[in-house]
């Protein structure tokens, strides 16, 4: 995939399940495709992608659009519910009055811990995106605008719902960390990349460290049973994971 514009674009079929195997060229993770150029949506269409799952927020996607994947490929809007409640960002309380969060203060917990919000405000739409794969015929790319945190949140809870170990799980999030530096580069080219210059110092939010990944799987497990269990919860039924799992997974 290195002669496309993007940065963080890879099969999940490199990833290994307790029982069975993902079957190649179906299941996509990637950075902001809207943005990349008219041959690389070729290229893109030639691999045999023919579904994309947006999971930007309505202001990102109204900014960039579609892009040149626009009339190659389907296409669901499934933004991710990013409250500022859980923004770890935002004032907090301390003590008598507010202060900000340091920074530097993100570790991987507190960034796995956020996730786990996310998770929780974006079930549903965890949910819907989950239910619709087990519909589509070619393959799907989903991503964000990093390709990291949104969408390393749907890449977990797909990969779990499919039977894979945790550590393979973190394995798969840590990969994007190699790629950063081209990613950043990206988004500083994009209409939206001015958020860079909000997060000079944001520690772990701008890394893509196992312990983040573990974080969030056991705090999800702990609070919740599971990535599977929380979601099965929102309304996932077993009757799609038996079906994404026939769709997407071999010798299972």
């Amino acid at each position: 995939m290195s002669v496309f514009s993007l940065a963080n674009i890879r099969d999940l079929a490199q990833v290994r399940l307790r029982s069975g195997a993902l079957r190649e060229k179906q299941l996509y993770r990637s950075d902001d495709v809207s943005t990349i150029d008219a041959a690389g949506a070729r290229a893109l269409h030639k691999e045999g992608i023919r579904h994309v799952f947006d999971l930007r927020g309505a202001p990102e996607q109204q900014m960039t659009g579609r892009g040149p994947l626009e009339g190659l490929t389907g296409y669901d809007h499934l933004p991710f519910v990013l409250s500022p409640v859980n923004d770890p960002l935002q004032p907090v309380a301390s003590g008598t009055g507010a202060a900000l969060v340091s920074h530097t203060a993100l570790s991987p917990q507190t960034v796995g811990h956020w996730y786990l919000s996310v998770t929780l405000d974006s079930a549903e739409i965890i949910v819907r995106g989950l239910e619709t794969l087990t519909r589509i015929e070619g393959a799907t790319v989903f991503h964000c605008a990093a390709g990291k945190d949104r969408t390393g949140i749907f890449a977990a809870s797909v990969l779990s719902v499919l039977g894979a170990p945790d550590e393979e799980i973190v394995n798969d999030y840590h990969a994007t960390e190699a790629q950063l530096e081209r990613v950043f580069d990206r988004l500083r080219a994009a209409p939206y990349g001015f958020f860079l210059q909000n997060l000079p110092h944001a520690g772990a939010l701008l890394r893509a460290q196992k312990d983040t990944m573990r974080a969030f799987l056991d705090k999800a497990r702990l609070d919740h049973g599971g990535l599977e269990e929380l979601l099965k919860a929102r309304g996932l039924s077993q009757d799609s994971i038996n079906q994404l799992r026939a769709r997407l997974v071999d010798g299972d």
